[in-house]
Protein backbone atom coordinates (compact mmCIF):
# COMPACT_ATOMS: atom_id res chain seq x y z
CA UNK A 1 0.00 0.00 0.00
CA UNK A 2 2.65 2.22 -0.91
CA UNK A 3 3.27 4.53 -3.45
CA UNK A 4 6.19 6.60 -4.44
CA UNK A 5 5.72 9.55 -6.29
CA UNK A 6 8.13 11.32 -7.71
CA UNK A 7 7.47 15.13 -6.60
CA UNK A 8 8.68 17.34 -3.54
CA UNK A 9 5.69 18.00 -1.01
CA UNK A 10 5.83 21.78 -0.26
CA UNK A 11 3.12 24.33 -0.25
CA UNK A 12 2.31 24.74 -3.73
CA UNK A 13 1.64 22.66 -7.06
CA UNK A 14 4.47 23.33 -10.01
CA UNK A 15 7.97 23.08 -9.74
CA UNK A 16 11.28 24.15 -7.54
CA UNK A 17 14.69 24.24 -7.48
CA UNK A 18 16.17 21.52 -4.96
CA UNK A 19 19.51 21.20 -4.12
CA UNK A 20 21.18 18.06 -3.58
CA UNK A 21 23.44 17.42 -0.75
CA UNK A 22 27.39 16.58 -1.64
CA UNK A 23 26.70 12.58 -0.37
CA UNK A 24 23.61 12.20 -2.45
CA UNK A 25 21.77 11.25 0.65
CA UNK A 26 19.51 13.86 1.21
CA UNK A 27 18.49 17.56 -0.52
CA UNK A 28 15.96 20.63 0.23
CA UNK A 29 14.12 22.80 -1.79
CA UNK A 30 16.31 26.26 -1.85
CA UNK A 31 15.74 29.12 -4.39
CA UNK A 32 18.85 28.40 -6.23
CA UNK A 33 19.53 24.27 -6.28
CA UNK A 34 20.77 23.01 -9.22
CA UNK A 35 17.60 20.54 -9.94
CA UNK A 36 14.51 21.49 -10.85
CA UNK A 37 12.00 19.06 -9.45
CA UNK A 38 7.89 18.68 -10.18
CA UNK A 39 5.95 20.12 -6.73
CA UNK A 40 2.52 19.38 -5.31
CA UNK A 41 0.54 19.89 -1.68
CA UNK A 42 -0.56 16.79 0.29
CA UNK A 43 -4.08 18.33 -0.52
CA UNK A 44 -4.07 18.30 -4.07
CA UNK A 45 -2.89 14.80 -3.93
CA UNK A 46 -5.93 14.04 -1.88
CA UNK A 47 -8.12 16.35 -4.11
CA UNK A 48 -6.77 14.77 -7.32
CA UNK A 49 -7.70 11.45 -5.88
CA UNK A 50 -3.84 10.40 -6.27
CA UNK A 51 -3.63 9.24 -2.44
CA UNK A 52 -5.94 8.04 0.13
CA UNK A 53 -6.63 10.35 2.93
CA UNK A 54 -4.00 9.51 5.66
CA UNK A 55 -4.75 8.51 9.25
CA UNK A 56 -1.04 9.06 10.00
CA UNK A 57 1.54 11.06 8.59
CA UNK A 58 5.43 10.91 9.06
CA UNK A 59 7.43 13.94 7.55
CA UNK A 60 10.92 14.28 7.47
CA UNK A 61 11.75 16.98 4.62
CA UNK A 62 14.88 19.08 5.62
CA UNK A 63 13.46 22.21 6.42
CA UNK A 64 10.61 22.52 4.13
CA UNK A 65 8.43 20.65 7.12
CA UNK A 66 6.51 24.20 7.70
CA UNK A 67 5.77 24.33 4.15
CA UNK A 68 4.56 20.95 3.52
CA UNK A 69 2.29 21.42 6.83
CA UNK A 70 0.95 24.72 4.70
CA UNK A 71 -0.20 22.60 2.14
CA UNK A 72 -2.34 20.25 4.07
CA UNK A 73 -4.44 22.25 5.79
CA UNK A 74 -7.34 20.33 4.41
CA UNK A 75 -5.81 17.07 5.51
CA UNK A 76 -5.52 18.49 9.11
CA UNK A 77 -8.58 20.31 9.44
CA UNK A 78 -10.58 17.07 7.97
CA UNK A 79 -9.31 14.16 8.60
CA UNK A 80 -6.94 14.73 11.47
CA UNK A 81 -4.20 12.73 11.29
CA UNK A 82 -1.67 11.95 13.54
CA UNK A 83 1.62 13.51 12.82
CA UNK A 84 5.08 12.40 13.34
CA UNK A 85 7.45 15.61 12.95
CA UNK A 86 10.91 15.71 12.27
CA UNK A 87 11.85 19.53 12.50
CA UNK A 88 15.31 21.08 10.94
CA UNK A 89 16.07 24.56 12.35
CA UNK A 90 15.04 26.33 16.26
CA UNK A 91 12.51 29.06 13.41
CA UNK A 92 10.77 26.13 11.91
CA UNK A 93 9.84 24.05 14.80
CA UNK A 94 8.49 26.89 16.44
CA UNK A 95 6.10 27.86 13.33
CA UNK A 96 5.50 24.39 12.87
CA UNK A 97 4.17 23.59 16.68
CA UNK A 98 2.12 27.33 16.29
CA UNK A 99 0.66 25.88 12.96
CA UNK A 100 -0.48 22.61 14.60
CA UNK A 101 -1.48 24.72 17.73
CA UNK A 102 -4.04 26.62 15.99
CA UNK A 103 -5.13 23.58 14.06
CA UNK A 104 -6.26 22.01 17.53
CA UNK A 105 -3.18 19.82 18.12
CA UNK A 106 -1.60 19.04 21.39
CA UNK A 107 2.23 18.73 20.19
CA UNK A 108 4.86 16.01 22.70
CA UNK A 109 8.57 15.81 22.14
CA UNK A 110 9.82 12.22 21.12
CA UNK A 111 12.89 10.49 20.62
CA UNK A 112 16.43 12.39 20.65
CA UNK A 113 16.89 16.27 20.35
CA UNK A 114 19.87 17.13 18.26
CA UNK A 115 21.67 20.09 17.35
CA UNK A 116 18.59 22.07 16.55
CA UNK A 117 16.70 18.52 15.06
CA UNK A 118 13.34 17.49 16.94
CA UNK A 119 11.05 14.86 16.72
CA UNK A 120 7.33 15.34 17.70
CA UNK A 121 4.28 13.52 18.04
CA UNK A 122 1.01 15.59 17.07
CA UNK A 123 -2.25 14.33 17.65
CA UNK A 124 -5.62 16.21 17.18
CA UNK A 125 -7.18 17.39 20.78
CA UNK A 126 -10.81 15.94 19.75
Amino acid sequence: NVAVLALAICDATGQANFEVETTGLMGQLTESGSVTVSTATLDSLIENGRVEPPDVIKMDIEGAELLALRGASFIFEWYRPVLFLATHGCTVERECRELLASWGYQIEEIGETRYDRKELLAKHRS
